[in-house]
């Protein structure tokens, strides 16, 4: 199985080699057919040739709405007000129209129209970076560009939390801890070692908190073990936005302020 976190995408052998040569679905079993069957007979396995496009892909268009009772119920399950969005520049899209464009040409070599009840974009700027469909299974998330979230909000307290999305940085800071939050525009993204460098001279402390689950687990460790980035690990549920969810703020916080200052002592073990 596969999941690519830049456009949504994801599905098994036969969709990975579909998606990768830009075929029909029967022509993807055919070329995995024949592939093994040639590789059968010689015992040579031959690279693929896979063409090096310079498509990407952007929102062309898109209509912002005004807040409404949906967007409050499922919003504040986690804590997570309007002015909480508005200060991350998270904004209700009745649409949005996305296009892949060749960067050297600017032609559209193609593009979709998307609407639902319930569809987020993320700025920074005046530019959508990611477009967010809480109610979408199978493509909740949709990348157009990398960006540092939490970066622009920064707001020069002595800690600094990594997390894993912009969702449990907003959770995070619904609890009203004297903490700066950042995290990678995707899952799978890791902050650079001069990023890293550059947040350990201008913070006391920095620590990490990931999923529970064995993806953010590994990555926790990751920055344990690389940059000696001690991590909270919350167990109750997947994340501490989830925790929020279906326990309230209260045991988020009995959770999370403890392991918190824990990670601070380490941390100042580690770097004195």
């Amino acid at each position: 199985m596969f999941k690519c976190h830049s456009t949504g995408k994801f599905g098994n052998a036969v969709s990975f080699v579909k998606e990768m040569f830009n075929i029909s679905h029967e022509d993807a079993c055919n070329k995995i057919q024949e592939d093994y069957y040639r590789f059968c007979e010689t015992g040579v396995y031959e690279e693929p040739k896979i063409e090096v496009t310079n498509y990407k892909w952007t929102v062309k268009d898109y209509i912002i709405r005004a807040w409404n009772t949906n967007d409050a119920e499922f919003w504040l399950k986690y804590n997570i007000g309007s002015s909480m969005l508005e200060k991350y520049r998270v904004f209700p899209i009745a649409g949005y129209t996305a296009a892949q464009i060749d960067t050297e040409t600017g032609q559209v070599i193609k593009s979709f129209d998307y609407s639902s009840e319930l569809t987020y974009a993320y700025f920074t700027g005046d530019n959508i970076y990611k477009i967010y469909n809480p109610k979408n299974k199978n493509s909740k998330f949709f990348t157009f560009d990398s960006y540092l979230q939490g970066e622009d909000q920064l707001e020069g307290h002595d800690t600094l939390i990594i997390t894993s999305s912009l969702k449990d940085l907003m959770s995070i800071k619904s609890l009203g801890l004297t903490v700066d939050c950042v995290a990678p525009s995707s899952e799978t993204a890791k902050l650079k070692r001069e990023d890293i460098d550059h947040f350990k001279l201008l913070y006391a402390h920095v620590i990490v908190c990931m999923d529970s689950d064995t993806a953010g687990i590994a990555s926790m460790k990751y920055y344990e073990e690389t940059y000696d980035l001690p991590f909270i690990y919350l167990p109750r549920e997947k994340d501490i936005s989830d925790i929020i969810k279906h326990h309230g703020k209260e045991v988020a916080l009995y959770d999370f302020y403890p392991k918190l200052q824990r990670a601070i002592e380490k941390y100042v073990k580690k770097n004195p």
